[in-house]
């Protein structure tokens, strides 16, 4: 019999889409979100079977699942999706380098409703480690902190002495050390990715995650990169489904749906991308093709995006200019999310693995 994999049902994602709009003004948390995933399995699915979970964060077939929730999400709420993909990243990382120690202990606090994230950008002081003792002090502070105030634990990066990175897994709930305001942009809202002040917090030893370096190690670091294709297709595809919307209500105009056919093109293009980089990524023998693979699809859906918008805004008019438009906010929330760190040092860096075709 097949193993019963969570789901993100059709209930689910009208719950997601209902909230959106009072998150995004900032009239409520994706708390209720979170605890929806939560409950249906989904923040424990990255986990490994022999720890309560169904290999989402592994290889091969249960990668599927992943892929197929950030798509789903990322068309109800890119936000929701961003700590969802944070969560898992940061289960992936522990169970990939972590102590069996430590791995049993994240576990544990996943199984018990813990959300994790992964917090690797740092403020205008750089986070810092030094040795204490038998274990470490931090200072310093990490921005752009998704989910402040609802991750429980997170995977922080700090520089240490000799200038290399290391992991550390830092219980994150203190509220006295959370800027909210820090988070002032007119889009991704209801992700809440402030400032977390790290000066004078102490961590025992067994809190390190793997050696130095080890955040930035290939292919791992930009192979990733799939799981934020995966979501921005999602959001993609959504945007196309109202763009269908729009044009099928109105009277057959040859120009709108030239238009759709287009919409429609891109949306199918970064989903292809995307599912190509996962598997390529999470095939057991992975190497720096999936590496590869992944910063390719990075560019392909940031292309595929930013093409479509152009097309949606020149059909939608003002519409999605006004409070309360579904179409405007994920437009808003896409188009910012396409923002990555230094993409055209990404694609470059995706041209020096290789010039091979990719299929």
């Amino acid at each position: 019999m097949a193993e019963r994999q969570p789901q993100i049902t059709p209930d689910m994602l009208r719950q997601f889409m209902d909230h959106a709009e009072a998150v995004d003004r900032g009239e409520r948390t994706l708390a209720a979100d979170v605890d929806a995933l939560r409950s249906a399995g989904l923040l424990t699915a990255p986990l490994p079977r022999a720890l309560g979970g169904c290999d989402w964060s592994g290889n091969g077939m249960g990668m599927r699942g992943l892929f197929d929730a950030l798509v789903a999400l990322g068309g109800a709420s890119l936000p929701l999706a961003r700590l969802f993909e944070g969560h898992a990243d940061a289960l992936s990382l522990v169970m990939r380098i972590g102590t069996r120690d430590q791995q049993t202990a994240v576990a544990a606090a996943v199984r018990d409703g813990v959300l994790f994230g992964v917090w690797g950008a740092c403020g205008a002081r750089s986070a810092e480690a030094n040795v204490a003792g038998s274990g470490w002090r931090l200072t310093g502070e990490k921005r752009f902190c998704s989910g402040l105030g609802m991750v429980g634990q997170a995977v922080v990066t700090a520089r240490l002495e000799n200038a290399s990175t290391q992991l550390f897994i830092v219980d994150v709930t203190s509220a006295d050390r959370h800027d909210l305001g820090d988070w002032d942009v007119i889009a991704m809202h209801g992700s809440l990715s402030g400032r977390m002040d790290l000066d004078g917090m102490m961590l025992e030893d067994a809190a390190a995650l793997g050696t130095p370096d080890m955040f930035v190690a290939e292919p791992h670091f930009h192979g990733g990169l799939w799981r934020i294709a995966a979501m921005q297709s999602g959001a993609l595809e959504r945007l196309a489904a109202l763009h269908r919307d729009m044009t099928m209500t109105e009277p057959p105009n040859p120009l709108k749906l030239h238009r759709h056919g287009s919409i429609t093109v891109e949306a199918g293009t970064a989903r292809l991308w995307s599912r190509y980089a996962m598997e390529t990524m999470t095939a057991p023998d992975v190497t720096y093709g999936g590496q590869r693979a992944a910063l390719l699809a990075r560019e392909a859906v940031e292309q595929a995006a930013t093409r479509a918008l152009a097309l949606m805004e020149r059909d939608f008019g003002t519409g999605p200019h006004r409070r309360g438009s579904e179409a405007g906010r994920i437009m808003r929330d896409l188009r910012f999310h396409i923002r990555q760190a230094d993409p055209d040092g990404k694609l470059a860096y995706a041209v020096q693995l290789g010039s091979e075709p990719v299929v």
